[in-house]
């Protein structure tokens, strides 16, 4: 007995949407928060930084700051910059890091490859905390 295998592609982070989700669901229930409009229930939803922080930002603590929000075009190009060279530094230096990984991962090991190859994985997690850290 085998079971057939469907191609069902899933969006990165379903359950801490779904999680995001409830927890909208249960402030609103609560009357903890007033409810939001659709575009503002949307950025509570798919706020990256939110999304990669961690524990779930309860959404009668985010409302606050969507209300309070002021935007900026200096603000807004500077993100912009942060991103453009954070990704600039994944691409250059993270991913050669990575293919030479690779390569190396493919080839024998010995004692020095293994040290110099743990070094490479630091310094490419290090980069990519980089380009988290520049987008906050």
């Amino acid at each position: 007995m085998s079971i057939a295998r469907r191609g069902i592609l899933a969006p990165l982070g379903i359950s801490f949407i779904t999680f995001s989700s409830l927890s909208y669901l249960i402030d609103i229930y609560r009357k903890d928060a007033e409810r939001g409009s659709l575009i503002d229930c949307a950025l509570y939803l798919s706020f990256f930084p939110k999304v990669i922080s961690g524990p779930i930002v309860l959404w009668k603590d985010f409302q606050p700051l969507i209300k309070e929000r002021v935007i900026k075009i200096d603000c807004f190009v500077r993100g912009l910059n942060g991103i453009m060279i954070g990704f600039a530094k994944k691409l250059i230096l993270a991913d050669q890091f990575g293919a030479c990984i690779s390569q190396i991962s493919e080839n024998g090991v010995d004692i020095v490859t293994a040290w110099g190859t743990t070094l490479y994985i630091c310094f490419r997690f290090i980069m990519i905390f980089r380009v988290i850290l520049i987008l906050r």
